[in-house]
């Protein structure tokens, strides 16, 4: 087996941070990091733990069911036009599909970041970004031309969507 190995050394703490999908080093758990050659692979060529992937696109996969106020901000969110960007991989990401549950995160319509996600955008990602500054990881949301970088609870959303 041929696999490359990487010194977590060698990857600015920055960058393990940011794949992580935290925001600062603060909200950042231990188990949350991603080992680096994932990590490495992930954002460099699409691959993972060194082996190349098919075509097979990557899905956020959700099991909690959508309750009525979920239902009713993700009606609410997408009539106000925000915007999530996700990465299928980022364990926040998870957490912030699973606050709402499956049917309502749909209606949210999450914008996968990771190339290899299911649907990824990752042209519109990078220019969000860029836009967003600081202000960007996984998850963020985008808000009345407003981003706000996090999981965010839904009662957190409904006060800043109105």
């Amino acid at each position: 087996m041929n696999a490359r190995r990487f010194s977590i050394a060698a990857i600015p703490i920055a960058a393990i941070i940011a794949l992580a999908g935290c925001t600062n080093k603060a909200d950042m758990p231990p188990s949350s990091i991603p080992s680096p050659v994932t990590a490495v692979d992930q954002v460099n060529t699409g691959a993972i733990d060194g082996k190349a992937q098919s075509k097979l696109e990557k899905p956020l996969v959700l099991a909690n069911t959508s309750t009525p106020q979920a239902m009713q901000l993700a009606a609410t969110l997408k009539k106000a036009n925000a915007k999530v960007y996700t990465a299928y991989w980022c364990p926040h990401c998870h957490d912030q599909g699973e606050l709402f549950g499956k049917n309502a995160f749909a209606i949210v319509a999450p914008i996968e970041c990771a190339k290899d996600g299911k649907g990824a955008q990752v042209a519109l990602c990078k220019e969000t970004a860029s836009k967003a500054g600081e202000n960007f990881g996984f998850p963020t949301w985008e808000i009345n031309g407003q981003y706000y970088p996090g999981t965010k609870t839904l009662d957190e959303l409904s006060a800043i969507v109105k």
